[in-house]
C-alpha cells in the first residue's frame, strides 16, 4: 500500500465514523425521542421539528441508499476520490438511518471507488 492509498484509507475511515456519529445524533436526537412527534404535531415551524421531517423521510423513501449508490457509481465511473468520500458519508449516514440494505452496497462500492481513485497515477485528471 503506498502513501496515497494509505491517506485515503484514513480519509475515507475517518468520513464515515464522522457520518456514523453524525447519523446516530439524528436518530436519537431527533427519531427516537419520547414525546417529539407529539410535540411536532403541534409545533411544525420549529426547526428540531423540521429537521425530524426531513430524516425521517429520507429513510422511508429509500434517498439515503439511492443517493449513496448513485455517489459511489459517480465514484466509479470518474475515479474522483471527492465522489468517493460523498458516497462513504451518505452510506454510512443510510446504514443508521434505517437504509442498511442498500447502503451497504454503495459503502462496498464507494470504498473500492476510493481504493481506485487513490491507486490512480499523479498527474493531470482524465477527461
Amino acid at each position: 500500500m503506498n502513501r496515497g492509498q494509505r491517506n485515503a484509507l484514513m480519509l475515507g475511515v475517518g468520513v464515515t465514523v464522522a457520518s456514523i456519529a453524525a447519523a446516530y445524533w439524528a436518530r436519537y436526537s431527533l427519531v427516537e425521542v419520547d414525546g417529539l412527534e407529539a410535540f411536532c404535531a403541534q409545533q411544525t415551524q420549529q426547526l428540531r421539528c423540521t429537521l425530524r421531517m426531513a430524516v425521517i423521510t429520507a429513510f422511508q423513501e429509500h434517498r439515503l441508499g439511492g443517493a449513496a449508490i448513485l455517489f459511489a457509481a459517480l465514484a466509479l465511473y470518474t475515479r474522483r476520490g471527492v465522489w468517493a468520500l460523498t458516497a462513504l458519508a451518505v452510506a454510512g449516514t443510510g446504514l443508521v438511518l434505517y437504509d442498511a440494505d442498500v447502503s451497504a452496497v454503495a459503502w462496498v462500492a464507494s470504498a473500492l471507488a476510493l481504493q481506485r481513485a487513490a491507486s490512480r497515477p499523479a498527474g493531470p485528471a482524465p477527461i
